[in-house]
């Protein structure tokens, strides 16, 4: 069992992750990014790599400035499976995936399950259509 510090310490990175991810999706560098948040760009890389914690109102600041929901950042980034798969999806022109709709389904996830193309496939079709027999073209 890991000790109550060892944990927290994930967390932390594990949100540092979320943050460095949704800044670059969105076009930012550390630089312009501290500038946004009102910080230092040492901070934000300390944040990003986890070498310092983060209070719930700072990352309801960057939530903002990233028009993110603070939950998103809380949930840390997908595997790195998952996440080619969420970027494949996402870079889909056909699908036509949005932001926010990306957001919903990179929190869309279920422990430490394993999880498929097919399974983000009928998270959006259920997103776009309420439908939970629907049939979306993969």
């Amino acid at each position: 069992m890991k000790s109550k510090e060892t944990q927290e310490k994930e967390i932390i990175k594990r949100i540092g992750m979320a943050i460095k991810f949704w800044r670059k999706l969105s076009g930012y560098n550390q630089e312009s990014f501290s500038q946004i948040i009102e910080t230092s760009r040492s901070y934000v890389a300390k944040l990003e790599t986890g070498g310092t914690g983060v209070s719930i109102n700072k990352i309801n600041e960057i939530a903002r400035a990233l028009r993110l929901s603070p939950f998103t950042l809380l949930c840390g980034v997908p595997n790195k499976e998952a996440l080619n798969i969420l970027m494949g999806l996402y870079n889909n022109y056909q699908l036509n995936i949005s932001r926010s709709e990306l957001e919903i389904l990179f929190c869309a996830r279920l422990g430490k399950k394993k999880l498929t193309r097919d399974y983000y496939i009928h998270q959006l079709c259920i997103l776009r259509s309420g439908n939970y027999s629907c049939k979306m073209q993969k």
